[in-house]
């Protein structure tokens, strides 16, 4: 048993007796490879305790939840803590490479960067709804969301990257060379020869 009956859209693990799930109602729970244990941790927004869409960490003493009205929280390994973002929209995903390097997404286009010291805003020129962030080791950024928007972070700027598609796009996901994109209608892309090219996911479903 997870130890909440709350909506669960986010789970990250550092190894198989470290993981922690996040979900509605400001929930967090963790799993300690015998049981799971729920608590409460962030603020509410008008009295209604607000909603962790995403969760990511670097190590078990360093780990990030995000969620709706730019909520960041932290966990230390022992305290979850909140962290200031610097928005108010909704953020749905988070990733990183190491305890000095993090990036959030969400809402209208909405990117912020933890730098290891403090979250800030960059822009990126889109109002979709960002869905998914992905970093690689050696630090290539992407973001998907919306009606297919695709973004790539140069180091300075976020670069528009066109998907070939409409559908909105859930998920980023690379190793080494290879990068991934999924969404809507059964779409599944492969990032190969500096282009998104269509692949056959077998389904259509949403």
């Amino acid at each position: 048993a997870s130890g909440t009956a709350e909506a669960l859209p986010g789970i990250w693990g550092s190894r198989a007796e470290y993981i922690w799930a996040v979900g509605e109602a400001r929930t967090l729970t963790h799993f300690d490879a015998t049981a799971w244990t729920a608590r409460l941790a962030g603020s509410d927004v008008g009295g209604v305790p607000v909603a962790l869409q995403a969760v990511w960490g670097s190590g078990p003493s360093d780990v990030w939840a995000v969620g709706e009205a730019g909520t960041v929280l932290h966990f230390d390994g022992a305290t979850w803590l909140p962290s200031a973002s610097g928005v108010t929209q909704t953020l749905n995903a988070v990733w990183g490479n190491g305890s000095a390097e993090a990036w959030a997404v969400g809402f209208n286009g909405t990117v912020v960067h933890w730098d290891g010291a403090a979250w800030s805003s960059t822009a990126t020129d889109v109002h979709q709804p960002l869905s998914s962030v992905w970093e690689s080791e050696a630090g290539d950024v992407w973001a998907v969301g919306g009606a297919g928007t695709s973004l790539r972070w140069d180091g300075s700027a976020w670069l528009d990257v066109p998907s070939g598609t409409s559908e909105s796009l859930f998920g980023v996901w690379g190793s080494g060379s290879e990068l991934w994109a999924s969404g809507a209608n059964g779409t599944l892309l492969h990032f190969a020869s500096s282009q998104w090219q269509a692949v056959s996911a077998g389904t259509t479903q949403y």
